[in-house]
């Protein structure tokens, strides 16, 4: 995959492959792609050019709802986080419904 702003290349024919049950960290230096590939899986943009397949079909979602219906999210650590609830809130905001007992969240869950 590739991703250019402007003339600016921040994705240069990227290739990841990820296996179900892996865990990974993506490490790298400031400016070499780490949010751009990741924000491009989780929906947030779309890449200038190259494919992503996800569980076996081509990968292309609209927005970063479809993308979380479909289990894929992105939590950025720059702005976009409530800062006046907890972490764990944030994380499961608008999936409340996972933790509700009645019209309230289940903390301990």
């Amino acid at each position: 995959m590739c991703k250019n702003f402007g003339v600016t290349v921040a994705l240069n024919h990227v290739n990841l492959t990820l296996k179900s049950g892996e865990i990974r960290g993506l490490i790298g230096e400031n400016g070499s792609g780490k949010s751009t590939v990741s924000s491009i899986v989780a929906g947030m943009q779309k890449a200038t050019s190259g494919e992503m397949v996800y569980d076996g079909k081509p990968w292309n979602p609209s927005n970063t709802l479809e993308a979380q219906t479909n289990g894929i999210c992105m939590i950025v650590q720059e702005a976009g986080t409530i800062p006046t609830i907890p972490v764990a809130d944030n994380v499961f905001l608008g999936h409340e419904e996972l933790f509700a007992k009645g019209p309230f969240v289940d903390h301990s869950k």
